[in-house]
């Protein structure tokens, strides 16, 4: 129940940071690197998707009883109602504050990047829509999780495809894989279905030290995975630049 507890504000802060990233990546293709637009982008994406979270009561719900069980104290409903009220009057201000430098960066050195500002709009109401008008807190998580992973499973072939037409160094495997060929572009996508069967997989066998390392095996790539997200995305570094265009 704890690591249960770590999984579920760690993606969703990872949920949240992907979407931050690419409203960076955006604004970087314009040459935008204003420090007020980058702090904005950031308490948005931080102020949306807090948003979803907090107005789902499934969502609550499940986190709740996961901290509770864990050996959480237990929270007057008081204050969860409280929160809410105060996240969503916190994340209406940024709002308010966000279209105001909107209005006037209009025309100047540093323009909004509309794709940027379409990307945005699109990821909190999809957010929205999947935390708090799903009934099913499950089928929620499952319908944003999969706008989450085509979104990242795109971006990922598309800059490694630039990385093996020019970067010499880049390693065997990747220049295998990331080929201009329809047939590889299948085994990749073979490669991501492959794995989701791990999970599937674990609940089909009987025979518990198997199941226990399949468990392991999923929820440790899950908690590497938003370990090395963390960090290996910077469009500051020259390799990244190129990568992503």
């Amino acid at each position: 129940q704890g690591m249960m507890v770590i999984l579920v504000a760690w993606g969703f802060w990872h949920g949240l940071m992907q979407v931050y990233g690419f409203a960076r990546i955006y604004d970087a293709k314009l040459g935008n690197h204003d420090p007020r637009t980058i702090r904005l982008d950031w308490l948005l994406c931080l102020g949306w998707f807090g948003v979803g979270l907090v107005n789902s009561d499934g969502r609550v719900y499940q986190i709740l009883e996961a901290f509770h069980q864990a050996g959480g104290l237990l929270i007057d409903p008081a204050w969860i109602n409280g929160f809410r009220i105060f996240w969503n009057s916190g994340t209406a201000l940024v709002t308010v504050a966000y279209f105001a430098h909107l209005m006037s960066t209009r025309g100047g050195k540093h323009p909004p990047s509309y794709l940027k500002l379409l990307t945005l709009a699109i990821s909190f109401a999809y957010w929205w829509y999947a935390m708090v008008e799903i009934d099913n807190i499950l089928f929620g998580i499952a319908l944003f999780e999969i706008f989450h992973d085509v979104q990242y499973l795109a971006i990922v072939w598309v800059f490694n495809r630039k990385r093996v037409d020019g970067n010499p160094q880049v390693g065997s495997f990747s220049k295998f894989l990331f080929r201009r060929s329809g047939a590889m572009l299948g085994l990749y996508l073979g490669l991501v279905i492959g794995y989701g069967f791990f999970s599937s997989l674990q609940q089909s066998i009987s025979i518990v030290p198997v199941q226990n390392v399949l468990i392991a095996v999923v929820w440790t790539s899950t908690l590497l995975h938003f370990y090395f997200d963390g960090f290996i995305w910077k469009i500051r570094e020259t390799g990244i630049q190129a990568g992503l265009g």
